[in-house]
């Protein structure tokens, strides 16, 4: 393990969490999708530099722990049969951050399935020409916020639904 760029990684991963939640005007916002499509082309590179997800906890690196565990989630639910059974989704991505963050999923559902479900759905919904956005979705005579962000700088990946008001 190359000790030193892990920990490069996890202080940028960290400093993005961070950034992310207080960037408070244009500039910042558009700061975190640059130095969030940076961070994911680094981690791509260095293909999750330091073994297991618990030795990175183990050694401190607990944001590139999140980033590899999510990594290993994402990489499980592309090639899942919940996934293959939903069909084609369209252009779009699922965000490594719907896994580090736990998007909400409705008790008894599959979270797997209510995944695709809502990755096949971003892929019927016009998105807008921006780095982010939400899309007001009424499904089963509820209203659901369906968030995206353009994580790579190009195709939109669905980040978070949750039961809107």
């Amino acid at each position: 393990m190359d000790l030193s760029l892990a920990r490069d990684l996890d202080s940028r991963a960290r400093a993005l969490d961070d950034l992310t939640m207080t960037a408070a005007d244009p500039e910042q916002v558009a700061l975190t999708h640059v130095r969030r499509r940076g961070l994911l082309a680094d981690l791509s590179v260095a293909a999750y530099p330091g073994g297991s997800a618990d030795e990175l906890e183990r050694d401190g690196l607990v944001w590139l722990a999140g980033y590899v565990r999510a990594a290993e989630a994402r990489a499980a639910y592309l090639v899942s049969d919940q996934r293959a059974a939903v069909g084609p989704t369209g252009d779009v991505d699922v965000s490594l951050d719907w896994f580090r963050l736990a998007a909400p999923v409705p008790p008894g559902v599959d979270p797997l399935t209510w995944l695709a479900r809502w990755e096949r759905i971003l892929g019927a919904e016009p998105v807008g020409a921006g780095m982010a956005g939400f899309a007001m979705v009424r499904e089963g005579g509820r209203w659901y916020r369906m968030e995206w962000r353009r994580d790579d700088g190009q195709r939109p990946a669905l980040l978070r639904v949750e039961e809107g008001p």
